[in-house]
Parts: structure tokens; sequence; C-alpha cells
């Protein structure tokens, strides 16, 4: 304890931990003031990738400053230099645990591909927890927050995503197969192909090279509801209400063009034999100057000669039923049987 001063009244002797230089200003000691720790400083080797505690402790870090804000213990004894680490921080992390010819898989490798996080998942809602394909035989490691997954892997099943080993795009939808829906299934598939991380040709190829895989049938099903040229998971939700209500499949994001050849728009679903189109619309529509664009260009689609039905996110999840028969109707009395 340092002596801090005597109290008026009584005279005595205030004490406090907090040093001070002989002119009353605060030393350069280590010390804690109002709650608040001086800033550790991490060795420059430390910071690339994932340490571990003794390593953090032979570079000269103390014991307690691995408890600082600055740093996230991602595993036991496994810290990285970040408050809020992202998932591609916490897999090169653990990465240091991975035993020889694993890789990261299933919701691990969809999210880090970029890939749409499937609607009312659980899995993915609680805190994510990283996924391994771990080849048999190999030791798996048993950390809180790693889930391990023995699977022989083929070396063209794989892929390197920014140094990172993970299972391909087309390996890793038909391993989503065995937890998501149908549905969601196929949002993943557009994705897929909308972000050229495959097609479908190595789609059917990844499916036939897996039979007997649980989820490998729903696979198979999704993979003939999966298009090409989808711009948002919402497009194929909207999409998939139609055809699983039994209607025909629509085209997909198709430029309408006047008699002259001009461009009027491109639209999000159309039946051409109709000339209805449908048109999700999301909360980005809500402001003010897309509201004013979106009906200017109802308004002109209407004019020559298309119908225009709009769609939102009630339509889709509440009350889908309701979205087929408006469909229908409009097809029906434009001609087009269904």
């Amino acid at each position: 304890m340092i002596v801090a001063g005597r109290h008026e009244g009584t005279g005595k002797a205030v004490y406090s931990n907090i040093p001070v230089d002989r002119f009353g200003g605060l030393s350069s000691a280590r010390g804690t003031l109002h709650g608040m720790s001086r800033p550790v400083s991490i060795p420059e080797q430390l910071l690339a990738s994932g340490f571990f505690r003794d390593e953090a402790l032979a570079a000269g870090m103390a014991p307690g400053s691995l408890r600082a804000r600055r740093l996230t213990r991602v595993s036991y004894g496994l810290y990285v230099a970040a408050a809020e680490p992202d998932l591609p921080t916490r897999c090169r992390a653990l990465g240091r645990l991975l035993p020889p010819g694993a890789v990261f898989g299933y919701d691990t490798a969809r999210a880090l591909l970029g890939l749409p996080t499937p609607r009312n998942d659980q899995r993915t809602v609680a805190a994510p927890r990283v996924h391994l394909c771990v080849p048999p035989g190999q030791p798996v490691p048993h950390r809180a927050g790693l889930v391990a997954h023995a699977h022989t892997m083929p070396a063209d099943h794989t892929r390197v995503w920014r140094g990172l080993p993970i299972t391909s795009a087309a390996r890793t939808w038909v391993d989503l197969a065995q937890h998501l829906n149908l549905v969601e299934l196929v949002v993943v598939g557009d994705a897929v192909l909308a972000a050229s991380l495959s097609d479908l040709t190595a789609l059917t190829s990844m499916v036939e090279q897996c039979p007997g895989r649980r989820g490998i049938l729903l696979a198979r099903r999704a993979l003939s509801l999966v298009r090409t040229g989808v711009r948002s998971p919402m497009e194929t939700r909207t999409r998939l209400v139609l055809v699983l209500g039994g209607l025909p499949c629509p085209e997909i994001n198709v430029d309408l063009r006047d008699e002259f050849g001009q461009f009027l728009a491109c639209v999000d679903l159309f039946y051409r034999p109709a000339r209805v189109v449908l048109e999700y619309e999301g909360d980005h529509h809500r402001d003010r100057e897309t509201f004013r664009y979106d009906l200017a260009r109802r308004n002109l689609l209407t004019r020559h000669g298309y119908r225009v039905l709009h769609v939102v996110d009630r339509d889709v999840f509440v009350q889908p039923h309701r979205l087929v028969d408006e469909t229908r109707l409009a097809l029906q009395a434009r001609g087009m049987s269904c």
C-alpha cells in the first residue's frame, strides 16, 4: 500500500493502491485505475494466428495478461489477439489443433464460403460451433465448441480457402443435406451456383459419389430444383412456394423489352406465356425513393401489357397458399392452363 495523504478531520493516513511519483502524478508502474487495465503488449510473433498459453508465457506475457479484453480464448489454452474474433480468425487458431488430413466442413465451410444462413436453423442461431471432418484413424480433438465428423475425404472433395482447408462447395452442399430441409438446401444450392463456387454438373457428380449417405435422397430431390441466375435467397423461396404448390417453374431474372427492343426492366420471376411477373419486395423497398421507383416501374410494365404481382415475406412464410392461389388465378385469367 502507498500513503496517499491524510484525512482532513482525523489526520489519519489514507492509503491507495495507485502508485504516484514524487510530484503527485501517476507513476508508470503496473496498476489498475478505476477498473481499467493498462493496455497489454502482445509480442509480434503471436499476432499472426492463434497461440497457446505456454507460447504466450515463453514470449514474456504475464499469466494475468491473458485475461485482457484484447484477447479471446477460443478453446482451452488457445487464444487469439482479437476482442471479438470472426469465424475465419477462430478457424485459423483452431487449425493448430487439426490432425493431418482434417478440414473444416458442414456449417463452418458454408459460412466461410459466404453461403446463406439457413432460416430458423437452431444450429447456427446459438453460439456457432466449428465443424471438422477428420479422417478415420486420426486423433479427434475433444474441445468445447468443436464438432468432429469422421469422414474419408477424397482430395477433390476439399479446397483451400484463404489458407484454411475446407470441404469444396459441392461436398459442403451434399453434407448439409443431413440437417437442412428441402427449401433451405435449394437456397444454398442456388447460392453456390450464383457465386460460381460450383456448377450443376459438379453438384450432380458429388451426389453420385456419395451414395448411401444420410440425406442423399433429399439432395437428389433438391438437385432437380436448383437453378442458375438466382440473386437472393428470398427469390429462391418465392419460386419454391410456387413450384411446390403445383405451379410451373417460372423463368428467373428475365430482362423485359418493348416491341422496339428497348430495355424495360429485369424481373425476379416471369411466366412468359401469360406475361405475368412476380417481384419480391424486401425491406429495402420501404425507402421512399425505392418505393417511388417501384411504382413507376410497375406502371411501365402494366402499360406494356404485363401483370405484376408483388410478394413480401409474409406471403412466403405465413400464407404461401394465398400466393399460390393468387398466382394461379392470374395465370388462368391470361389463358395459361395450370
